[in-house]
């Protein structure tokens, strides 16, 4: 059975084929708790924590590419990128406020072994880039503790996506 190990905060090996049916070992070798998920559409799973010299299984059951992932380990020597939000609200008028949040994300470039900094076939990666995220909003107060708030978000990224743009409105209900 092909083994994908958690080793040393990555995966080893980076890359691996196998044919349709295959059922994929990942074994965790680091001495804290990781956690393995895969959004992709081909094979969506989540294998939930587990602790060093535990191992879970996936069958593949679909041809098609499958990125996988591991859940940053809350452990401060272990971080692998860090961030910061700063958000304010101004009143303008009765009830109605105008909101704004700016921030952050600064990832560490992913390592494939390869020496290109990269997790993924042709230098490509999914998370080896900074983001920074935009919201500008206006919303009314219908009470002390909820409000209905129309925003736009836009997402900074080295690739100046017009995608991760977004449009919302939302209903929040302070607790």
């Amino acid at each position: 059975m092909p083994a994908i190990a958690q080793q040393d905060t990555a995966f080893s090996p980076s890359v691996v084929v196998i044919p349709v049916g295959a059922k994929v070992a990942f074994p965790n070798k680091d001495p804290f708790f990781h956690n393995v998920f895969s959004y992709s559409s081909t094979e969506r799973f989540d294998l939930g924590r587990y602790p060093q010299g535990e191992s879970k299984t996936v069958v593949f059951g679909t041809p098609g590419m499958v990125n996988v992932y591991c859940e940053v380990p809350n452990l401060v020597e272990n971080l692998d990128e860090w961030g910061y939000n700063l958000e304010a609200q101004i009143d303008v008028a009765a009830g109605v406020f105008v909101s704004g949040r700016f921030g952050m994300l600064d990832f560490r470039p992913l390592n494939d072994g390869l020496g290109t900094g990269s997790s993924l076939p042709g230098g490509q990666a999914d998370w080896d880039y900074d983001t920074a995220r935009y919201e500008f909003g206006m919303g009314y107060r219908l009470a002390r503790n909820a409000g209905l708030l129309g925003s736009f978000m836009h997402n900074v990224t080295t690739w100046q996506d017009p995608d991760d743009d977004l449009w919302s409105v939302r209903l929040w209900w302070r607790f």
